[in-house]
Order: C-alpha cells, then structure tokens, then sequence
C-alpha cells in the first residue's frame, strides 16, 4: 500500500550521486512527531531528487513501506521500516508558523543559528518573517542574528526556497540540467510561469517536440 507521509531528517546515513538514504520522524504539518517509537527509512534513487538532503529539512515523500531486518555493526540483529520513494514522489517542504524556529535551529544549512537566535527571530517579526526570508532583506536580519550569520540565514534560505521549484520541474519530466538553467531566470516564479505557459521553456533551447510532449503529457496541456 503506498503511504504518504510529511517527515523530518534525523540524520543522513548515505548521499552519493545513486541517490539517498536517511533516517527520520514522521511529524504533523504543524511540525509534532506522530510516533517517537516508529522511526522511518527512506530511500530515494538520484533521479527522483535534485538537491542535497541535510538534517533537519522536512520531507513530503510517498511510497510503499516495507520491514527490513539487518545486522548492525555491532553485531545485533535489527529491523526497520524503510520506504523506497519513486522519481517525482519526494517533495522539500518548507515551514509555516511558528515551528520555523524548529526548522531553523535543526537544519544543518543554517550553521550558527540555534534554537535561540531562531526564537528571537520568530519573536522579533512573527508571521512578517517569512517575507522577509523571501525577500533577503539582510538589514532587518542583521539586525537580530547580526551581520557575520545574516548571509548563512539568506542564503540558506534562498537555496531551499528555490528547491522546490526545481523538484516540481524535476518531478514534471524538465531534466535537472535544464532546470537549473530555466530556475536561473525565473528564480522563485519558475514552477508558476512554466505550469501557466510551459511553451516558454522553448526559449532555453529545447526542440518543440520535446516541449509539447511534456506540456500536454505532464502539465495538462490540451
């Protein structure tokens, strides 16, 4: 039975260029684990994602979930659950209220932001944060994490803001090559501006072929 579930990655316990495998918690939307007792391992090849998985992302994946037993390296006998996820079935999601200050103090991408700096944060601009993470505004920032962390903050940001949008054209056929290039021009609009006319991605030298096949393949098109 194909399950779907919103996670968070406790740790990364193999990334190569074949894919990933990590560990982590099934939580709610607003960010509670479901069941501290029911760990999961997930398993993605690397065609089904297109950028880094880092602890403390969250995780919208889908498949099929299965008990694998295994010897550790200690020699005990173990079993866990483990799910394979299919190309396209693996989604980052980013946060919304004010679990960002979990987010943001377990993510690894944000190196010297801990859970106080993430609570002034959330203190400081409350739901105004979020725009304020979108935009880059470095000088509202800096003046709460200060001025050496405010580019890991933005930056980090930026990089996962922007992952979304490459896994939607990742996951709609758009090769990953392809993507960067199309995510390079229309930044944070790229998932709006190609679902609403994928024609445009004729402008980044790809055959007309290839384009009407995935617009009226993957995107509906008629």
């Amino acid at each position: 039975m194909v399950e779907q579930f919103i996670v968070r990655v406790e740790a990364v316990r193999v990334q190569n260029r074949n894919g990933v495998i990590f560990r982590c918690q099934r939580i709610s939307p607003r960010g509670e684990i479901i069941d501290t007792h029911a760990a999961l391992t997930v398993r993605i090849q690397a065609r089904g994602i297109g950028i880094s998985v880092t602890t403390g992302q969250w995780w919208s994946v889908k498949g099929v979930i299965k008990s694998r037993s295994f010897v550790n390296h200690l020699g005990f006998e173990m079993t866990e659950q483990q799910m394979e996820v299919e190309p396209g079935d693996a989604r980052l999601q980013m946060p919304s209220g004010a679990h960002v200050v979990d987010y943001l103090a377990r993510n690894s991408r944000y190196k010297g932001i801990g859970r106080v700096t993430a609570e002034l944060l959330w203190s400081t601009f409350r739901e105004q944060l979020f725009a304020i993470l979108d935009e880059g505004d470095a000088t509202a920032l800096a003046d709460v994490v200060g001025a050496t962390r405010v580019s890991t903050l933005v930056q980090g940001w930026a990089e996962e803001g922007l992952s979304n949008s490459l896994q939607w054209l990742h996951s709609a056929g758009v090769p990953l090559a392809l993507g960067r290039r199309v995510l390079s021009y229309f930044g944070k609009d790229t998932a709006a501006k190609i679902d609403e006319n994928p024609y445009r991605l004729l402008s980044f030298s790809v055959g007309w072929k290839e384009v009407d096949c995935l617009a009226r393949g993957q995107l509906g098109i008629e």
